[in-house]
């Protein structure tokens, strides 16, 4: 597939002076006055993100406006920093965005040669890591279908995930047939996370629940709980509102 993007659009003939003052006085009076200091700080971590919204709304774009170009480059280069591999991007398909599908639509570029405790490593450097287990190629003994080569999925890159899946069990999860992020991929997703956030880490409330299994049958979760990016376990019954799931696209 060709790295291809979105295109700017030709400015036939570029606002005034008088109208920028205008939309960024209008921006400034559409701030809720009642953000505190918490949710403050939050977003100047994730302004990257926001300002792409706002800047999507004001020039009429949607989601479809997502630049895969730019999104498959990040993927490329982070293999080849991290994991001094590199990918073969001319033969990846990217699946179709189904619309309104996630809130923060992401996505991901999984190399399925690398092992979860290669992903883990790469993370630990970049940002304190607890893990439930030492080992996590040998703990973990089950996870959903995947492709056998590099492959392309959309998912759910929103600091918490949605409330649709809350308050199911893994167990609840599965039988309805759901395709959700395994562990190695929401890995994947904290370090992208991470390093466009500048800093930022997903799941400060809720857990994601994975659909990689332990030996004994539970679920892998991860969150960051305050202090470090958690990989820890679920039970297999266990509902709870804080824990919630990411579903994937991924082509059939």
């Amino acid at each position: 597939m060709s790295k291809s993007g979105t295109v700017p659009a030709v400015v036939k003939k570029p606002m005034t002076f008088g109208q920028t003052r205008e939309i960024c006085s209008a921006l400034v009076h559409a701030m809720p006055i009642t953000i505190d200091f918490d949710q403050a700080e939050k977003l100047v971590k994730e302004k990257r993100e926001w300002q792409r919204r706002v800047g999507n709304f004001l020039i009429g774009a949607t989601d479809d406006a997502v630049n895969i170009g730019n999104d498959l480059e990040w993927w490329e280069q982070y293999y080849l920093d991290q994991h001094q591999r590199r990918i073969d991007l001319n033969k990846l398909t990217v699946p179709t965005l189904p619309t309104g599908r996630f809130r923060q639509p992401t996505l991901l570029v999984v190399d399925p040669n690398l092992s979860l405790d290669q992903i883990y490593r790469v993370n630990e450097v970049a940002f304190p890591c607890f893990r439930y287990t030492k080992n996590l190629d040998q703990a973990v003994t089950i996870n959903q279908p995947r492709p056998e080569s590099v492959y392309a999925l959309w998912t759910e890159g929103a600091v918490e995930p949605s409330e649709e899946y809350s308050n199911l069990s893994p167990d609840q999860l599965d039988q309805r047939g759901l395709i959700y992020s395994t562990i190695g991929e929401r890995m994947l997703l904290e370090a992208l996370h991470h390093q466009k956030i500048e800093g930022g880490h997903l799941d400060l409330i809720n857990v994601t629940i994975t659909s990689s299994r332990y030996s004994d049958g539970r679920a892998v979760g991860a969150a960051w709980d305050g202090r470090q990016f958690k990989v820890g376990w679920w039970l297999r019954d266990g509902a709870n509102p804080n824990g919630r799931t990411r579903e994937v696209v991924l082509n059939s």
